[in-house]
């Protein structure tokens, strides 16, 4: 396919992160930039919408000659898949719709079996299916059974649920002690004593294979990656390592000063005129503005655009656009 056409087939179809920061010096008045485009060094982060390069938030970024990695190991561009939620990290010219990749990094959502085919359900997670998703493999939802091992990448919604732009069957079967399956999520109902906690529906117990955690221990609200190779008779996954992972573009470190450009769902709102979406905190002010409605419209699900700066983890908005809610971009589908 023509990648102007594909891009013009996809462009606000899939919800992502873009955050660049302005390059060497500083010199660049990133807030001023009256076209809207930001440019020099900086991350994009979304699904993988096409190839030819490869189109992340309607970038066309040459990767040839970056680093990439999946889940921490070293890769060809080959790996790399539709629907694949991306960190691409480079300089960007939004204007033009390019960039360059100097390190492209994969990580998914969960790969483990299927507990429930409708809905669907994976490591005590649920995938939200629409007609956006990736099946690799020409996979289509009813080739699916129960018990398959699947993987999924995708974005969170306000339901905790996984909007899946990825998904690829990696084995027909589940084989204890051999498969090694994984989640990520926030660490829900922890208790220490018998070393077990909850990532949504599903039962992690870290403390009977003497899972590897971090060396300060865990606490309620964390955002981790399980992997074990078993289950215990209630389902319980049996952790063989509990893994730190970053929640939102604050929590990981350098970006201070940063601008950045958002998208995502309202997860949660908070006190002090702050919202989370997806897992970034986000503060409005008196001088923040609105596009597409007011501040009356950020509520649970609703899905926005905020453009603004990082400071001390939080992102400070400058302008929020209101494109809708979580429920309209979850059909079921593929």
């Amino acid at each position: 396919m023509n990648p102007g056409l594909l891009r013009s087939l996809l462009l606000g179809v899939v919800t992502g992160v873009i955050l660049i920061s302005c390059g060497g010096g500083g010199s660049t008045n990133l807030a001023s930039n009256n076209s809207g485009g930001i440019g020099g060094t900086g991350v994009v982060y979304g699904p993988i919408q096409g190839f030819g390069s490869i189109f992340v938030n309607d970038l066309e970024i040459d990767i040839a000659t970056a680093g990439i990695t999946t889940d921490g190991s070293t890769v060809d561009e080959s790996a790399l898949k539709l629907g694949m939620v991306v960190k691409v990290e480079g300089t960007f010219d939004p204007n033009n719709l390019t960039g360059t990749a100097t390190a492209v990094t994969y990580k998914d959502n969960l790969e483990g079996p299927i507990t429930s085919l409708n809905p669907l359900v994976v490591l005590g997670q649920t995938i939200i299916i629409s007609s956006t998703t990736n099946f690799e493999n020409n996979l289509k939802i009813g080739d699916l059974a129960v018990g398959n091992v699947i993987e999924v990448s995708g974005l969170i919604d306000s339901a905790g649920n996984i909007q899946a732009t990825h998904v690829e069957k990696k084995f027909d079967v589940f084989n204890t002690g051999s498969t090694v399956i994984e989640v990520k999520g926030t660490i829900q109902n922890l208790d220490a004593i018998n070393g077990t906690f909850k990532i949504n529906n599903l039962d992690i117990d870290y403390l009977t294979a003497g899972a590897t955690i971090p060396q300060a221990g865990l606490t309620e609200g964390q955002y981790v990656e399980a992997k074990g190779m078993s289950f215990d008779i209630s389902g319980k996954l049996i952790a063989t390592s509990i893994d730190i992972e970053d929640e939102g573009i604050g929590s990981e470190a350098g970006h201070d000063g940063d601008y950045v450009e958002l998208k995502g769902f309202v997860t949660s709102i908070l006190p002090l005129n702050q919202f989370k979406l997806d897992n970034q905190v986000v503060e409005t002010s008196t001088a923040t503005r609105y596009e597409g409605g007011t501040s009356n419209d950020i509520q649970v699900g609703t899905r926005l655009e905020v453009q603004g700066t990082i400071a001390n983890g939080i992102l400070d908005a400058q302008k929020i656009s209101i494109e809708g809610s979580d429920n309209e971009s979850s059909g079921e589908g593929g």
